[in-house]
């Protein structure tokens, strides 16, 4: 049960300006949810179009994005239409605002695309996210802890960059999936780093010395997500899951008619994935693997009596 970067890669977009076709300067990143949908943020659709991130009308212009970690027909340039749109109503944070989603103009050639996206507990969860910080067009990695919420930034997730990292999130990271390496899940997108490049404090410093001061990010967890675009509402957390219905921007959990089905889904992929965890419990494993999995288990265990309770 080992994540390997090369698949959490290809899920993971450049999304760029659109100013001259030889030229890609890239913004920042998307999360790959199926093969016609892209969540990211709007600050970074706003950077790639031009214009101010508190734009409150969504905007039309075609948005420009490739899979640089993709083979075959997925390798070359797409262009998506902005399908959802949640920018911020100010320069200061709200919940639930600089989201937005991206719908390809036609659906990606390899269509069967998965995703893993959880809804749980992060706090003090190692984490590994790639990005596009200035110069590293082509990506670079970078790894720490998940803090928890942040306080005075509602519906946010705080992030550490380990010490010993060679990078640290900064702008070009914003819209990338983070990726909990004990929930062997994603679980949000980063938002901003501690540092903007259009903060005061930026100005006159090399990009190698604002890395330094970069150690604290914010991530949009899952959570917001789900909130704010119910597309995924069926699919979060259940492995291998191929979307296939169409996306909606209502907050409203399932219909009373529909509510008793979506549980039992519910239930039945998390009694699978339980399933899995206990057979690799089953199996010969180094001490802290089997301590990740023990847990996990247990967290399993604890969700399905949750939905249970709800189905009765």
């Amino acid at each position: 049960m080992t994540y390997t970067n090369e698949s959490y890669k290809t899920r993971i977009a450049r999304i760029y300006t659109s100013a001259d076709e030889n030229v890609i300067n890239v913004v920042g990143g998307g999360f790959l949810i199926s093969d016609q949908y892209i969540v990211t943020c709007a600050h970074v659709v706003a950077d790639a179009l031009g214009i101010n991130h508190t734009t409150q009308e969504k905007p039309q212009s075609l948005i420009k994005l490739d899979f640089p970690f993709c083979a075959g027909d997925n390798k070359k340039k797409f262009e998506a239409n902005v399908k959802c749109w949640k920018p911020q109503s100010n320069p200061n944070y709200s919940y639930g605002e600089d989201i937005a989603v991206l719908e390809f103009l036609e659906k990606l050639p390899t269509n069967n695309i998965t995703f893993q996206l959880s809804l749980a507990d992060t706090n003090n969860h190692q984490f590994s996210v790639l990005g596009f910080p200035e110069g590293r067009d082509q990506g670079v990695i970078t790894k720490g802890k998940l803090l928890g919420a942040v306080g005075d930034r509602l519906g946010l997730v705080q992030m550490e960059v380990e010490k010993q990292s060679s990078f640290y999130i900064e702008p070009g990271f914003s819209g990338t999936p983070v990726w909990d390496e004990e929930l062997a899940s994603f679980v949000g997108i980063v938002v901003s780093s501690e540092l903007s490049k259009y903060s005061d404090n930026t100005v006159g410093k090399p990009s190698d010395e604002l890395r330094k001061d970069l150690k604290v990010a914010y991530m949009i967890p899952a959570k917001v997500l789900v909130e704010t675009w119910s597309f995924l509402n069926q699919a979060v957390q259940e492995k291998s899951t191929k979307i296939n219905n169409s996306p909606e921007t209502s907050q409203e959990e399932p219909s009373s008619n529909s509510s008793s089905e979506f549980y039992k889904k519910r239930i039945a992929a998390k009694e699978e994935e339980l399933a899995k965890v206990q057979a690799d419990l089953d199996e010969v494993v180094p001490q802290d693997i089997e301590l990740k999995l023990s847990r996990k288990a247990e967290r399993l265990l604890k969700e399905i009596q949750d939905l249970k309770a709800k189905l009765n």
